[in-house]
């Protein structure tokens, strides 16, 4: 739903659907990022009462601290948490989440490879959670389709084009070298790359068969 010039969505069809999933998969636990940018207080309320509560209000659970588990989710059987980013809820403080205590997010989007390398993949994986979920974004020109075999060692990649594909499982290899993993890995222009490829790749490999 970020771009939507891009994909032409509405609002009200992102949350629909985001219902519907949740209702139809209760122990999935779905974050939504949500940032009202230049939205003033009436907005933000007619935003909240007209669309989230209408389409996912069932689902919400609002802020439990950073030690909620999966079965307090289960338990109250809700399953979205809305992460909103800024300060002003108006007056639903119940229902959102501060992003800041919620998500993590390492962003870069350059096409300059040693910098994606050292910055998403060295640097980003090293992060310590403190209960928070983590977010690779790695975003790159959409015109980067090359694809590298998964024998490569990280030296060979870095002199070579990635794109996102590349840099999710390099992303993944790196975690199991060092025993940990990022809890979301996000990309941009999903339908130019090979991203929802590698993620399946990356499942696989970790002995899911989706």
């Amino acid at each position: 739903m970020v771009h939507g010039i891009c994909t032409s969505a509405l609002a009200e069809e992102g949350l629909s659907d985001i219902g519907r999933f949740a209702r139809d998969h209760p122990r999935e636990i779905v974050l939504v990022k949500f940032v009202p940018i230049g939205l003033d207080s009436s907005q933000r309320q007619r935003l909240t009462r007209k669309l989230i509560l209408p389409h996912v209000g069932d689902r919400m659970l609002g802020p439990m601290g950073n030690n909620v588990t999966f079965k307090d989710f289960w338990e109250k059987d809700k399953n979205i948490l809305f992460a909103w980013c800024g300060k002003d809820f108006d007056q639903f403080s119940e229902l959102y989440w501060h992003k800041e205590s919620l998500i993590v997010e390492h962003w870069s989007n350059t096409d300059n490879v040693l910098f994606l390398v050292e910055d998403q993949v060295r640097s980003f994986i090293k992060l310590q959670r403190d209960g928070r979920f983590h977010v690779a974004q790695l975003v790159m020109t959409p015109g980067l389709r090359s694809f590298f075999l998964h024998g490569l060692s990280i030296q060979d990649l870095t002199y070579r084009e990635l794109d996102q594909a590349s840099l999710i499982l390099l992303l993944a290899r790196e975690g199991r070298d060092r025993g940990k993993h990022p809890n979301i890995m996000m990309v941009d222009f999903p339908e130019q790359q090979n991203a929802f490829g590698a993620c399946m790749e990356v499942l696989r490999l970790a002995g899911f068969h989706p």
